[in-house]
């Protein structure tokens, strides 16, 4: 997944070089601040709010980018309700031109 292509933009380079000219890229994660609880991130893994992403993905060569804001609600294994942020990020690797 996303949280752990470091560093970002040559793992996204390659993801477009071996995507069909126009295929689509979907992408989908939770944003920085339902993540930034959860320890494993102490770690060094990346997260993202959402508009870094899409602009690596502009910068990486893709079209068309996307996002969606899904809100979550889970139970941890304690019974607590969580409130997550849910992303889903489509790009689309652009066209050959003739």
């Amino acid at each position: 997944m996303v949280y752990f292509w470091n560093p970002l933009l040559p793992a996204l380079n390659a993801i477009r070089k071996l995507l069909r000219p126009g295929g689509q890229l979907c992408l989908g994660l939770r944003d920085r601040n339902s993540m930034a609880t959860l320890p494993v991130f102490r770690h060094g893994f990346l997260t993202y709010n959402g508009p870094d992403l899409q602009q690596a993905l502009k910068t990486a060569g893709f079209v068309d980018v996307r996002q969606q804001i899904i809100p979550e609600q889970s139970i941890n294994v304690m019974g607590q309700v969580m409130h997550k942020t849910g992303l889903v990020i489509t790009a689309l690797n652009p066209e050959v031109k003739p």
